[in-house]
Parts: structure tokens; sequence; C-alpha cells
């Protein structure tokens, strides 16, 4: 009988069809928050000792190998995993899905680290295109039969939701994403334009911006089905990051649920929608023009709106086939 280990995957749970035959393995204090689908393990470990946490996890990972044997073992984002594995337990068989820049990866920061991945793995799956090209800067390939870009996806609705005059920004509070420059920019639509509002959800402690008007509402860090019913009602999004987005979901999402998407150009950013307006420059002016535009330009913001919620690249319906 087929064993599939899915090592904290979340993505396509709903639709995978081993649910029989796939346990996931993972660490968190909130186990109740995990996966209704498929058969969850709580590694547990001691926080005492020299041994790093991460080291701690992977031994404890490697205990359930030594017991049970998994035709298939999937590792999300830590390559170093699977070559500590590999020392202590060879000849496994491995996926590994690379969410992030693999040269910030330990395990993947050099071409020959990732050179010995291809070598060990079955398969390798990169979250969005510009992923999977910095996996072979440096190399002398540029592609391989053993990797795959593999999306992520989004559930499509039916119809346009009923939009109101809401201008959504969504994720960490930070420079990062943006939203030190999205906040300048946001006081000044909401001083010009009366009818107007604007949510923010997210939060982050380790960077303080106060920027406060009647009509800006900070919510948070709330459930991802509360985030996208507000996505459903919004008539703008805009996604401003500074940073290279290995792939970039709020795009996705927002575009998803009929907004109209603002959105840099960095990183795997183009390649979540096929119709957004894209930031020439990030910085509060260019940030102010172009929901500006969006605002007085009725007919280009609806017309944006029907096309991200027709057009949606990645349906998850035709992408869980892949997996």
């Amino acid at each position: 009988m087929l064993g599939q280990l899915l090592f904290g995957l979340k993505t396509f749970q709903k639709k995978v069809s081993l649910k029989k035959n796939t346990t996931i393995f993972g660490y968190t204090s909130n186990v109740s928050k995990t996966f209704d689908n498929f058969k969850y393990v709580n590694l547990k470990f001691s926080n005492f000792g020299v041994q790093s946490k991460n080291l701690k996890y992977v031994n404890k990972f490697i205990d359930v190998l030594n017991r049970k044997k998994f035709s298939l073992i999937e590792i999300h984002n830590r390559p170093s995993y699977i070559l500590h594995i590999e020392k202590n337990l060879p000849n496994q068989k491995y996926i590994l899905v690379i969410h992030n820049n693999p040269q910030t990866l330990r395990g993947a920061v050099t071409p020959k680290e990732r050179k010995h991945l291809i070598k060990l793995c079955s398969k390798i799956t990169f979250v969005s295109n510009w992923v999977k090209e910095k996996f072979f800067e440096g190399l002398d390939i540029k592609n391989h039969e053993k990797t795959q870009v593999l999306y992520p996806a989004i559930n499509k609705i039916s119809k346009m939701p009923k939009k109101e005059k809401i201008i959504t920004f969504v994720g960490k509070l930070n420079h990062s994403k943006g939203y030190d420059t999205f906040g300048r920019a946001i006081i000044r639509i909401l001083k010009k334009y009366k009818d107007w509002k604007s949510i923010v959800i997210g939060d982050e402690p380790r960077e303080k911006y106060n920027f406060k008007h009647d009509r800006l509402i900070h919510l948070g860090w709330i459930t991802h089905d509360e985030t996208l019913q507000i996505y459903k009602k919004s008539s703008i999004s805009v996604v401003p990051s500074h940073w290279e987005e290995p792939f970039g979901r709020t795009s996705l999402e927002a575009a998803s649920r009929g907004c109209a998407t603002i959105l840099s150009k960095k990183g795997g950013l183009p390649e979540t929608i096929p119709y957004g307006l894209y930031l020439n420059k990030i910085n509060q002016n260019e940030i102010y023009k172009k929901i500006k535009q969006l605002i007085v330009n009725k007919k280009l913001r609806e017309d944006l709106q029907k096309k991200s919620i027709h057009y949606v690249f990645h349906d998850i319906k035709k992408k869980y086939k892949n997996i």
C-alpha cells in the first residue's frame, strides 16, 4: 500500500485524493488549528539541552522513520532536513518544495549544495518561476527533469460580489511589504476622497507606523476566511512589496475575489495574476497616483475587477491534479 508522507503541507489539503495514505508531521502549540482532512502528528520535543530546536525537530522525525516506512517524504522549505535525514537514514525518497529564495535556505545556499539536492531528490518543486531561476542561478544547467514549478492556488468564486468603496492592504506592517509607503499614500487618499475607506489586515511588532484616520481601519490578524470576505467587498487592493516576493499570495487572493489590484513587480508577484496595475516605482506618490487612477476611472476599475475574477491564473481545481 502506498504511504505518502507530507511534511508540513497545507496547500491543497481539501483536494488531495490520498488522504487515507497521507500523514502530516509538524510542530505547533495550537493543535486545534491544523488539518481536518489528513492524519496529523505533532512532533513533541524538549526545549532543554544544547541542540537547536530545528535539530531536535528533525531528529524526532527520524525516530518516526525508524519505526515506520514511508514511500515518499515531502519536505517544505528545509533542504537541510533532507541532508540530515539522508545522513542518518540513507536511500529515502524525497520531494522538496521550495517556497522562498533557495539561496537563503540552509542546505541550498551554494550552487554545489543545490546540485547535490537535485541528485538526492525525486522531485523539487517551486512556488514560482522566479524561485526556480534562483535555484539554478550559478549552476551550469538552467533546468532539470526532476524540477517543476507548482504554483499556490485559490478556489474561484462564480460571480462578482457586491463591491464597496474600500481599499485594502494585507500583510506584515513593515517596510519590506511596503506598508510605510502605502500608509503615507492612503492618508492622502482618504483626505481627498471622503466616500472611500481603507482596511488594513496584519501587524508587525518589530516596526511601528502610526498612520491614523477616521476611515483607516486596522483589524490586526484575522482568519484566512475573514480576510477573503474583506477582499470580496473591497474594490481596490494594494500589494506594494519592496522585497523580492517568492510568489505573493495576497495579490492572488485579492484578484480572485474581484479586487482591482495594484502591485509591484518584485520577485514572483507578476506571476500571480494576469490583470493588475503595476507600480513603476515603489513610493508614496506612485501608490497615490495608482489608487487615484482607479478611484476616478470607474470603467478601468470595474474592467480590472471583472477580468480578475474571471481569469484566475492559479485555480485550485486545475492545480491539485499536478500534486
